[in-house]
Parts: C-alpha cells; structure tokens; sequence
C-alpha cells in the first residue's frame, strides 16, 4: 500500500497514474472493511480510529486529525465537492479546497498554480484585473498610477482613448494575436471565455442583465456569428431582462449599461364567474321589475272592475228591494241597457270582457229551439230578459273561438246583422261547454220562415233588402283610428238569415268570416279550416279556381249564395195568384245532403242553375228581381253585381212593390165604397 505524508508528497503520486488508481481501490477497500462510518453528512469520516466526521477545512489541511492521518493521505481530497466560499483548484486529479485569502496571494497553493492565474481570482465585473492576476478597484484603474506593477492598468486607459494616459494599448502584448476584423471584449464570467477575462469576436461585445429570484446576474461575452448578434442585439426583452451590444472599442462592453423595459402593469382581467353573474343581474333585474309592475297593473285592475261590479250589484239589490225592477218602457230589457252602457262609442263588440266572463252563472237554459253539426241553439233568460244561447261542444272549439273574435270587432253593430251580447266557458253535467250570448228572434231562419209563410211583393223584399244591407255592412271597411275591416261571410244561406219581428231580416253565424284591411292588405282567415255549405258554393269554389290571396274573391262568392237566397224567397211569393212551394236550391238535380262531386258536376260542369217560372216574366216586380238573380250567379266571378249595386236595386223595386201595394189598397178602397153607394140606391 503507498502512504502520503503530506500534501506536497502527491506530486509523485501524480506522476504515477496506475499507482493512484491502485492506491483510491486500496483505500476505499480499506474503508469499507474496517467499517467506516456512513452517516457523515456533508463531511469527512476517518476510516480507523474514533471514526470522527471532519469538515470539509479539517480534511486534507496538512495536519492529522485522523490516528492513521487519513485526512491526509487519502483519496477523498481528490473527489470533495468545495462549498462556495472556497476555491477549487483546476487539477481535475487532486480536487483541493483552499480559503479565498490564499487566491492570487503570490504563493502557489494548487499543484498547478491554477490558484494564481485562474480567472476566477474573485474580481467583480466592474473590476479590472491586471495581468499578473490583481484585481483592481474602478477608483485604481486609470489613476496615473502603476498599481498593476506592469502598467497594464493604465496602457488599458490608452485603448479608450482616456485623457488620463497617453501610451496605446498593444492587445498582442495581453492577449496573444487578433486577427483582423477582430475586437476584444471583456467576458464574465470566467467559465464561458476563452482567455480568462476576455474573447475575441468579430461580431462585436454583448452585456446582458437579467433579474432572477430577486438578484442581479450580469453576463458579459462576444457574439459568436452574425446571426447571434441579431439574436442578441436586436430582441425586445421581458421588463426582467436586458441587453445591450457594442463594437466600436476594446472591451466596449464593460461601460454598457443595459436598461430593462419598464414594466407594463396589465390590469387584471375580471373572471369569468364575475362577467357571468353581471350578465344574470342584468338580464334578471329588469325582467323582474316588469314583471312586478305588470303584477301590480293586473291587482289594481282586478280591484277596480270589482269594485265596479260590487257597486252594480248593490244597485241591483236596492232596486230589487224598492220593487222597482224594470218598467216594460225601457225597451229590450238589462243587456240592452248594460251594451248601451258600456259601449257608448257604439263599438258593437258585445258586453266588455270581465262582464262575459261571468255572464254565463245568470243564464237559464229554458229549451232547445235548434240543432246542428256544431251543437244547439237554445233559448234562455237572463233576469227577466230572453235571450239565445248557442252551446258549442269541446270539438269545434275553433268556430266558437272565431265566431267570438269576429263579434268582438269594433263598429260590427248593425240593425240588419245579430245581436252579440257575450261568450263564456262554462261547465253542465261535468262536460265543457262553450256559449255565444245573442238576440232571441222567435220566427226563427228564413228557411223555417219560408216554409211555412207566403209572402207579398213587398214582404219579400222587405226581407231581402234589410239582408243585403247587412251584407253591405260587413263588406264595407271603416278607417279610422278604431276603424272596422272589411268582412266576407263565406257562409250566406236562408239558415243563417234570421228573420225579426218587424219582418225585416238580420245576417248570422260568423263562424267562417274572413277580415281584410286595406292598410297593409292583410287577411285574417282564422284558424278554422271549416268550408261553408256545398249546396251554396260558388262554381270558383268547386272547380278551386279562386284566388285566397285576393280579398275581392270571397265578396264575390257571398253574392253568389245570396243570389240562391233570393230565389229561394222568390218562390214563396205570390205571382198571378200563385204561390210555388218552398224548395231549397238544386233540389231536383242533387240528392238531400250533396257531396263536392255533386255540387261541380251541376254548377261547374252542366252550368245548371235553379229554374225561374216562365210567369215571372209579366211580374211587374218579379221579372226585375229575375235578371238581378240571373247577374248574381252568373259563371265568371267579376260579371256579378257588387253588393252595393245589389242593395240599391233591391231597394228600388221595394219602393215599386210599397207603391203597388198602396194603389192596390186604393183600389180596394174605392171597390168598397162604389159597393156601398150601389146598396144604398138599391134600397132606397
């Protein structure tokens, strides 16, 4: 086994590598056979002996702290790792750890003098280090003085063109040759240049500050291509980092001063909960608020019409009590009076909603006077008053609705078209039923009328004329701000003309009513898909050659079916002494309930139409009505009368017939009294 001494002994050790390499086995041998200590931390254990840890400046110090000197001489000094306060010596062999107070003292401590000519001598960056390994201070440098001993110190003063000194500087002297194009820049620190504190570049000097975990690192060095130095030189750096770059004198980059971007203070962006809840808030607050108010409105409206009710009723109670019900001189009874209330702009929209609403509960169902494929007509009282009651059943629910909105339309009253009082919903024997309010007319249809009633010239017009105005009622549109649309029935037949008591008649059944408004040419056809009666339909209808978009169409189809209607009331007038019986239109050509088939096939197909007795020809008054009937069904839609024209033509052979009533009467008259003065000569 070879023993060391001391430090200075390795030096022969050194010189035998194979005697090294034999003597770090025996010794690590040795260790781990005597049973060397293993739970040092951080320093050295003896291998012999006590088995003392030593520190890292107790191992390998020239004295013997271990009985067998193994701090010494053994091989650990050549692997030790040096705190950071103690300098390493180059030798990558022998590893020694010596105090900085020994570095570039003028005595060589390390095997290879590394301590005295090391760059890593301890001289800061803003230091200059002279070329016998001093460092001096900025206020030495360039002082006039030889501090350095060589003059490099000042000779350096030279090459920066100082006033302070007036030798050039030769960097061949310091730094071996450059070549040219070549410029020396200082470099830091010492483990990245190539001559201890400097390189030699042709791209130019770079220093760089960067700011990390809180301290200051400053970087000098040379840029090793051109592409480097754009890299360098030329990138905007973070508010932590900075760099600046020179190539205009030696060692140019140690007076740079590189400044880092201020920092930009970015606000902080709000989170996205935050944004989210502010949109909510947004959304939610005034929906809110507009629903409460609307709440609010509704409260104070319901409070207000019960209070009117409640002082109605009161009244009503007070009248009851005082015996002073309704004198038969107010007329038609409390809806009358009620309407006449309450619609004083003459609206014609039936009673106001709240009222219908509850108007059902005082109805009493008195009996049937009618049935149909949508339900029954039944005739009721309403205090005292009658009153029909149309009953809808929960499956044509649409026509009840329909029928409801087109009586609801403002300025629909007329003499000439029913009465609407109100609608409800209402419940009977657990089932849904649906009610329309209306005038009670007890003669019934015109169809039930002519049935069973002849009529004169002047009571057939009478009927036709008070029709066809209300016809020209619904077909006018009134402007204005509460204006009225214009109206098309689409369902004219004797059903659904009622005849009144003063032998006038009134439209009904508005169920399949189609509204149009000039303003923006809009048509309202509901949401009923119901067609009106197959035996009236016009041939436009049959052969599905009518327009829907155009308004005018369905007027034109009304003036055919009311053409039938006069007919039908044509017949039942007497004419020479006689008097046809009543049929209904296409009787002897269609079977009782027609199919579409049936009805085109006659109208459409063959142009039949109802036959016209040859003696209405020498009627003064019925052969007129003939050619007015003929124009109103005629085949092409556009050749018929207007119902204005209608109504004035009507109107004049109504005049006619009052006038040949009145010479009839007179004629009479004078029979009577011709008779009379006969008998009295007789006798006398």
């Amino acid at each position: 086994m070879i023993t060391i001494s001391t430090i200075r002994d390795l030096k022969t050790v050194m010189a035998d590598k194979e005697s090294l390499f034999s003597f770090v086995l025996t010794i690590s041998c040795f260790s781990y056979l005597n049973g060397a200590r293993t739970d040092c931390i951080g320093g050295f254990h003896c291998p012999t002996g006590s088995r003392a840890c030593l520190s890292y400046e107790q191992t390998c110090d020239g004295l013997n702290h271990c009985e067998n000197a193994a701090d010494e001489d053994t091989a650990y000094c050549g692997t030790q790792v040096c705190p950071s306060t103690m300098f390493a010596c180059s030798n990558t062999t022998w590893r020694q750890c010596i105090d900085m107070q020994y570095r570039c003292d003028e005595e060589v401590d390390c095997l290879d003098g590394s301590d005295e000519w090391s760059t890593t001598c301890g001289c800061g960056v803003s230091s200059f280090t002279c070329h016998n390994g001093k460092c001096l201070s900025n206020e030495l440098y360039c002082n006039s003085i030889d501090d350095c001993g060589d003059g490099t110190d000042e000779l350096m003063c030279g090459s920066k063109n100082s006033d302070k000194g007036d030798l050039d500087f030769d960097p061949q002297k310091m730094n071996g040759t450059l070549q040219d194009g070549e410029i020396l820049c200082s470099c830091s620190p010492a483990s990245k240049c190539d001559q201890r504190d400097s390189c030699q570049t042709k791209h130019g000097c770079f220093k760089a500050f960067k700011l990390e975990h809180g301290y200051k690192q400053v970087t000098l060095g040379c840029n090793a291509a051109q592409f480097h130095q754009l890299a360098m030189c030329n990138t905007e750096y973070k508010s932590y980092t900075a760099v600046a770059c020179c190539n205009n004198y030696t060692r140019c980059n140690s007076d740079l001063n590189p400044q880092p971007v201020p920092q930009t203070v970015v606000p902080a962006l709000p989170s996205v909960r935050s944004e989210s809840l502010k949109l909510i808030l947004a959304v939610c607050v005034p929906v809110m608020a507009l629903f409460l108010l609307l709440w609010a409105l509704w409260l104070a409206c319901r409070y207000y019409h019960k209070w009117r009710a409640g002082s109605g009723l009161t009244k009503d109670q007070c009248l009851l009590r005082d015996g002073e019900l309704r004198s038969e001189a107010m007329g038609d009874g409390s809806l009358r009076e009620l309407i006449d209330e309450s619609c004083t702009s003459g609206s014609g929209s039936g009673l106001p909603v709240l009222v219908q609403q509850t108007v059902a509960r005082q109805v009493q169902l008195l009996e049937c006077i009618g049935k149909g494929h949508y339900g029954d007509v039944w005739k009721g009282k309403y205090h005292g008053e009658i009153v029909a009651v149309k009953v809808f059943m929960t499956h044509d629910e649409a026509s009840w609705r329909r029928e409801t909105e087109i009586y609801n339309t403002c300025l629909l009253r007329h003499d000439n078209i029913l009465g609407f009082y109100a609608s409800d919903i209402t419940s009977r024997n657990s089932c849904s039923q649906m009610w329309l309010i209306m005038h009670y007319h007890p003669d019934g249809s015109l169809y039930d009328h002519l049935q069973y009633n002849a009529l004169d010239h002047e009571a057939m017009l009478r009927l036709l004329h008070s029709a066809c105005a209300g016809l020209v009622h619904l077909h006018t549109e009134i402007l204005g701000n509460k204006g009225k649309p214009a109206i098309a029935h689409r369902d004219i037949k004797s059903k659904n003309i009622l005849v009144k008591r003063d032998g006038t008649s009134c439209i009904a059944d508005l169920g399949l009513a189609v509204l149009h408004k000039c303003e923006n040419n809009s048509l309202n056809l509901g949401a009923n898909n119901k067609v009106g009666t197959k035996r009236y339909m016009a041939p436009e209808l049959l052969d599905e050659t009518l327009n829907p978009k155009v308004f005018e169409s369905f007027k034109c189809v009304d003036i055919y079916a009311f053409s039938l209607v006069m007919w039908e009331a044509a017949r039942r007038c007497y004419s020479q002494g006689m008097v046809e019986e009543y049929k209904v239109p296409f009787w002897d050509v269609v079977p009782s309930n027609p199919s579409f088939e049936d009805m085109r096939k006659v109208v459409v197909v063959e142009h039949q139409r109802p036959i016209l007795p040859n003696r209405w020809a020498s009627d003064s008054i019925l052969a007129p009505l003939s050619r007015v009937i003929r124009e109103c069904w005629n085949q092409k839609p556009k050749a018929r009368l207007t119902v204005l024209r209608l109504k004035k033509t009507l109107r004049k052979l109504w005049e006619d017939a009052q006038d040949e009533k009145f010479i009839d009467k007179s004629s009479l008259r004078d029979k009577i009294n011709s008779d009379q003065i006969i008998e009295k000569i007789v006798e006398v």
